[in-house]
């Protein structure tokens, strides 16, 4: 019993950690596939909306994956200009 519990602990952290590097990996393609299509549109700012749950407030992982492709995004060589979403409702107000 001591070895099945030792193997099933083994086999799930070393299935967690491939399967947290390919979403990693998927992450970092759909940030440069977006980065790729703004540039070829001539955009140069940009904002990154959190995914929000059913009732329109950011979730945990939707904040997780904002985050990521802003990241992504900033340190893409176009130079984007990634803005604030915490700030995004006073910009829009500046602006006006």
């Amino acid at each position: 019993m001591k070895k099945v519990s030792i193997l099933s602990l083994f086999w799930l952290i070393t299935f967690s950690a491939f399967t947290q590097t390919v979403f990693d990996k998927a992450l970092k393609e759909a940030s440069t596939d977006i980065a790729e299509k703004l540039e070829n549109k001539n955009k140069k700012r940009v904002v990154v909306l959190f995914v929000t749950d059913i009732n329109k407030q950011p979730s945990t992982a939707g904040t997780y994956l904002a985050n990521i492709i802003s990241i992504n995004i900033v340190n893409n060589s176009s130079n984007f200009q990634v803005f604030d979403r915490d700030n995004l409702n006073s910009i829009a107000e500046a602006n006006k």
